[in-house]
């Protein structure tokens, strides 16, 4: 160390493993490329839960997914990750833990689709553009 503080007038500091930056991706999502239709339908898988008055886990929902034949076979950890994704939240209640959709995400739904039946009605064109 004092030869290279001699050579050099620094001392230079061993390979330390550095954080990675904000908003890097380390896991490549597997249910990236599925399509609007397959998340739709498990969005709807979710609802009908509700409607059963069932109260909607990840590990039923991943059966209930796995065991659809049009949908793709998903762990229960992906499912998770994707429920997450797609605006659910957890909710514990009385020690067990919930599956639910944010207020603001299902109001703006409902409004959305109305808007949308509205407009068909009164004859318009809708362009539907893609994010990419």
């Amino acid at each position: 160390m004092k030869s290279e503080l001699k050579e050099n007038g620094k001392f230079s500091t061993p390979g330390k493993k550095r954080p990675l930056k904000v908003g890097t991706q380390t896991r490549i999502k597997r249910y990236d490329e599925l399509t609007l239709a397959i998340r739709r339908s498990i969005r709807r898988k979710v609802h009908s839960f509700f409607l059963r008055n069932e109260i909607p886990t990840v590990k039923k929902v991943a059966k209930v997914i796995n065991d659809e034949a049009d949908l793709p076979n998903m762990s229960i950890r992906t499912v998770g990750r994707m429920m997450n994704d797609l605006g659910f939240a957890y909710r514990k209640r009385k020690r067990q833990s919930i599956l639910i959709e944010r207020d603001d995400i299902q109001c703006w739904r409902h409004r959305y689709l109305r808007d949308i039946k509205k407009y068909h009605a009164q004859g318009r064109t809708i362009y539907y553009t893609d994010e990419t």
